[in-house]
């Protein structure tokens, strides 16, 4: 799978954790924040938070790093394919 132009695999957590954070009601999401100009970066960093596998001080950096970043979202409205996230998409 490719999300954001670019491999599954090679996301940066804040990446990942900003698509995690769209499952719930995605397209509401993405108007939102293309109305605002900006990403729910608190919910992208609690989604970080959340990430048991990597170490807190990690956990840590990303979060901030999260609080600041900002995904291309017009690519990302215009190219829906890179934000496919179906229930069979995740699976596979």
């Amino acid at each position: 799978r490719r999300y954001l132009r670019k491999p599954s695999l090679a996301l940066a957590p804040h990446e990942a954790a900003w698509l995690a954070s769209l499952l719930a009601a995605p397209d509401a999401q993405l108007a939102r924040a293309k109305q605002q100009e900006r990403i729910d970066h608190e919910r992208v960093a609690r989604v970080i938070e959340g990430y048991r596998p990597m170490p807190k001080s990690q956990r840590v950096l990303w979060a901030d790093a999260a609080k600041t970043w900002e995904p291309n979202l017009e690519r990302a409205l215009r190219s829906r394919k890179d934000l496919e996230l179906t229930v069979v998409g995740m699976g596979q």
